[in-house]
């Protein structure tokens, strides 16, 4: 079973990392809610914890990935990530699993690299 846990980006521009459970006041942290990510239960193949919004380079299939919740498929999913643009559209419905996690590496996420 894997851990639930989220990262967000406090608005002093510090990253915060959480579990489900952890005794934490949310009505006083202060984030940035557009930045909330959740742990996808995979790491990288720098044994880095992939979460949504990270982007990976999946040398594989020489792409850019973005990971993301895909809600209609109940599971994570990754989108090509084109010249550093994500619409959030969902340009692709490809399952994010553990071997392209692990054939992957965490080079940022869209909160620090978005346009």
């Amino acid at each position: 079973m894997r851990e639930i846990k989220f990262r967000a980006k406090a608005l002093d521009g510090i990253w915060f990392y959480w579990k489900l459970l952890d005794p934490i006041d949310m009505e006083k942290l202060a984030i940035d809610t557009k930045t909330l990510g959740q742990y996808t239960g995979l790491k990288d193949r720098n044994k880095k914890e992939v979460y949504s919004g990270d982007i990976l380079e999946f040398p594989l299939e020489e792409m850019k990935i973005v990971i993301r919740w895909d809600i209609s498929h109940g599971g994570w999913q990754f989108d090509c990530y084109d010249d550093g643009i994500d619409d959030g559209v969902g340009r692709g419905n490809w399952d994010f699993t553990i071997g392209i996690a692990k054939n992957s590496e965490i080079i940022g996420n869209i909160y620090k690299n978005n346009k």
